[in-house]
């Protein structure tokens, strides 16, 4: 049975400071079937953005897109909304549209107990962006999402203002980074001897990334597939694998930028390969 039980804070993270479509409608006054209706309208025509569901202490998150509708309740507990329109009969609902990138980055705060950073402001912009910050500064005047060091969306502190500084827990889509660096590695396969090379980069990387080191087997390219030890961080894969791939390149003679890559463009470790976002 769904859990439909008051929610910690940082499941429901806030959202970026922003004009909502409505916010705290009532389903007494706007039923169910219609609201339904109006959001499959909106979708089809290309909407994406988030729906918040509370009734008392009740609540659902809802990330919608043209091609997609996920949503999650307690625990990061995935729930259908249909699941939720019965639970919460006489909810209030707010609807807030956001960019598809900025829907991603809520979704990954569905789970985990971030902890925050504390920092000010405006002096935390450099260390933001010299650190390639994928997450959410929440602060007493505002609220922005950040991709790769860039704001992606909100409204930011104002000056002298702390502020914290959020990330989501990579583990948690450990799945998605996988197939990130499997396909990346894939279609440097079709455009580079990436077995010789790669052996060339787990060598010379091994001080820097010791899960490169062919004797540990954490990290390992073999028949076109990439194989990582369960016990590995993401963190770390990252790190390793975006080194691994930019030593490659190089020494193939291959501009990243002109791979067929794009279609990657949201994920986060994109933006560790190529610095900034798409």
């Amino acid at each position: 049975m769904t859990n439909f039980s008051p929610a910690p804070t940082s499941l429901r993270i806030p959202l970026p400071s922003g004009p909502a479509t409505f916010h705290a409608l009532s389903t007494d006054h706007y039923p169910w079937a219609e609201l339904t209706a109006e959001l499959d309208s909106r979708r089809e025509q290309g909407f994406t953005g988030v729906l918040d569901v509370q009734q008392g202490g009740r609540w659902a998150r809802f990330l919608l897109g043209p091609e997609q509708l996920r949503g999650f309740t307690t625990g990061g507990q995935a729930v259908s909304l249909a699941a939720a329109m019965r639970a919460m009969p006489r909810a209030q609902v707010t609807l807030t549209p956001l960019d598809a990138g900025v829907c991603d980055l809520v979704w990954a705060f569905r789970v985990g107990n971030p902890a925050p950073r504390t920092l000010l402001w405006p002096g935390a912009r450099q260390t933001l962006e010299t650190s390639l910050f994928t997450g959410a500064l929440i602060a007493p005047s505002g609220r922005s999402y950040w991709r790769a060091g860039q704001v992606l969306a909100g409204s930011l502190p104002a000056l002298g203002e702390a502020c914290a500084a959020l990330e989501p827990d990579q583990e948690f889509d450990r799945g998605g980074t996988l197939l990130f660096w499997q396909e990346v590695m894939g279609v440097l396969a079709r455009h580079t001897d990436l077995n010789a090379l790669w052996s060339q980069a787990r060598v010379v990387l091994t001080d820097a990334h010791p899960c490169l080191d062919p004797f540990t087997q954490e990290v390992v390219w073999e028949a076109e597939t990439l194989r990582v030890d369960d016990a590995l961080s993401v963190t770390e894969l990252n790190a390793a694998m975006t080194a691994g791939v930019k030593l490659i390149a190089q020494r193939g003679a291959v501009r990243l930028a002109d791979l067929p890559l794009n279609h990657l463009a949201r994920r986060p470790e994109w933006h560790a390969l190529f610095g900034r976002p798409a």
